[in-house]
């Protein structure tokens, strides 16, 4: 079961979610049905709500996003709606992962992050909606290092990208976590793997 239909949500005025957040949920849920589980780059909850409707075994879904006064009445208002019947233990955390510091760990990451490196692309005229669509340098080495602390043994991160957006060097130094799938004509999925 998902929410069947984009419109369900309640979102931004000024910044709507595309279908790769709900083909993400769908593709992660289709590889793995863990029980703790973090929507990182939260927004309006997309991602994890439609992971959690499918899950038969989520226990804990925490969402982890840095833009407060953008995203939190959306997502207490998805999660309260969408998520009502589910029996599970639902934590919304208002800060960016790099300030993050909680020593918990989970089983499964879902992030649809930035997709737009800043240095390639030139932002719009919204300061949030750009925050949405673009990421600064280093920011995958960042994110990669966060999941590396945060995930279990053996858990694993599924996130959406545009991989030529993505520093080679960075892809180098992360070779042996990470692997890429077509998640649509136009984004990829990373596997992030904690061997």
């Amino acid at each position: 079961m998902t929410s069947t239909d984009m419109f369900t949500y309640t979102q931004p005025r000024d910044y709507h979610f595309s279908e790769d957040s709900i083909l993400l949920a769908k593709y992660a849920q289709s590889h793995c049905d863990c029980r703790k589980v973090l929507d990182l780059c939260a927004g309006c909850g997309v991602v994890g709500i439609e992971y959690a409707l499918l899950s038969k075994n989520i226990k804990k879904l925490s969402f982890l996003e840095k833009q407060t006064s953008f995203f939190k009445n959306a997502l207490g208002k998805n999660c309260d709606y969408l998520l009502a019947s589910k029996k599970i233990n639902i934590e919304q955390i208002f800060i960016s992962f790099e300030q993050y510091n909680v020593d918990e760990k989970f089983d499964l990451i879902l992030c649809n992050p930035p997709y737009f490196n800043l240095s390639h692309n030139r932002i719009g005229n919204s300061i949030n909606r750009s925050i949405c669509t673009h990421f600064k340098e280093d920011f995958y080495e960042e994110l990669f290092e966060f999941m590396s602390r945060s995930l279990n043994e053996g858990g694993c991160a599924f996130i959406s990208c545009k991989q030529e957006e993505i520093e080679k060097r960075t892809l180098n130094k992360w070779k042996d976590f990470i692997g890429f799938s077509s998640l649509s004509q136009k984004v990829d999925v990373i596997t992030f793997t904690m061997k």
